[in-house]
């Protein structure tokens, strides 16, 4: 079936972000690195942003996500419902709360979790703590929600 999302993402650029969550609850947050010649504008070093990326066109927003996450982090994880979806000039954003597809296992960020080319550190944070590293500051609200909406999966 042909959705309106389905044709809204086939005309415009979209992105997938996860919120992933482990199982003490905290949230999984990378690091930009500095990439030299890279535009601090586009690349943003030194922010700390959650697992996502652009969707291709033959997939949906929920299928890149998880692409996304895996290329990333090295994380296998499985969609349990969307967030939000925020349509901005230039691309579209979906928001995903996401768990690991063993969330009783902790992930031991030194062998579970391979670092991309692009971030420098990769970190499960607190709800306070995580207000104070990220540096976007419209994406906490987000993160607040998802964590509300986990209590219905976890």
């Amino acid at each position: 079936m042909i959705t309106e999302e389905y044709i809204e993402q086939k005309t415009k650029n979209s992105v997938a972000i996860a919120i992933i969550f482990n199982h003490t609850k905290e949230v999984l947050l990378l690091r930009r690195k500095f990439i030299y010649g890279k535009t601090e504008e586009k690349h943003r070093p030194n922010q700390w942003e959650m697992p996502g990326g652009k969707v291709k066109p033959s997939e949906s927003p929920e299928q890149a996500v998880v692409r996304e996450v895996k290329e990333e982090t090295g994380l296998d994880v499985k969609v349990v419902k969307r967030i939000e979806k925020i349509n901005y000039p230039e691309y579209t954003a979906y928001f995903f709360l996401c768990l690991p597809l063993d969330i009783d296992q902790p992930v031991s960020l030194q062998s579970d979790i391979k670092y991309p080319d692009e971030n420098d550190m990769v970190q499960w944070v607190g709800e306070m703590k995580m207000l104070k590293a990220t540096t976007r500051e419209d994406n906490i609200p987000i993160i607040i929600r998802a964590r509300r909406a986990l209590h219905e999966y976890i």
